[in-house]
This record gives C-alpha cells, sequence and structure tokens, in this order.
C-alpha cells in the first residue's frame, strides 16, 4: 500500500433525486512511497445515465477528494468506480429516487 492510492468510499450508498446533483467527500490515502500520476479515473456503471467527471486530480497531501455526481432520470442502484493508476478500483454507490 506505500506504493498506491486507497480510495475508500462511504459504506452507505449515496442517495440523489433524479436529475439533482449531489456532492461526495471520499477519503483517500496515498502511499509514501507513491509515484504516480496522481490521478483518479471516474467511470458510471453502464446505462446508469450518472454524470461524473473522467478525472480527478489528487494533490501529494490529500486526505480525501470530492466529487459532483449527477444523477439522471434511472431510478435504482448504481456505482460510480474509481480507479487509481496504482492501487484497487473501488465503487461507490448510488441510489437515485
Amino acid at each position: 500500500s506505500l506504493l498506491q492510492v486507497t480510495v475508500t468510499p462511504p459504506p452507505a450508498p449515496v442517495a440523489v433525486t433524479a436529475g439533482q446533483k449531489v456532492t461526495v467527500k471520499i477519503p483517500v490515502e496515498i502511499g509514501a512511497a507513491y509515484n504516480g500520476t496522481f490521478a483518479l479515473k471516474l467511470e458510471p456503471s453502464p446505462g446508469s445515465d450518472l454524470k461524473v467527471p473522467s478525472t480527478v486530480a489528487l494533490k501529494e497531501d490529500d486526505k480525501d477528494f470530492t466529487v459532483e455526481i449527477t444523477a439522471g432520470f434511472k431510478p435504482g442502484t448504481h456505482w460510480v468506480r474509481v480507479t487509481p493508476d496504482a492501487g484497487p478500483a473501488k465503487d461507490i454507490r448510488v441510489i437515485v429516487k
């Protein structure tokens, strides 16, 4: 874990009303020996109609990052996959109401 970025999504899904936006703060741990791009790739689940920025830039001493998720009009449980350049991909679960 010294060489990677560890993202810790909230254990409970993020709830958002259809057509609205929600801003989520996600804890992140940057390993002491990590020397990658400091970028996280964000990807909404297929067919979810969620909109997120495609990447989030981190700084060396960041302990968290925020992401704005815009819901479409497809109700149900979806997710946003967060993939660091080094480290495991994690999913932020999103419930659109």
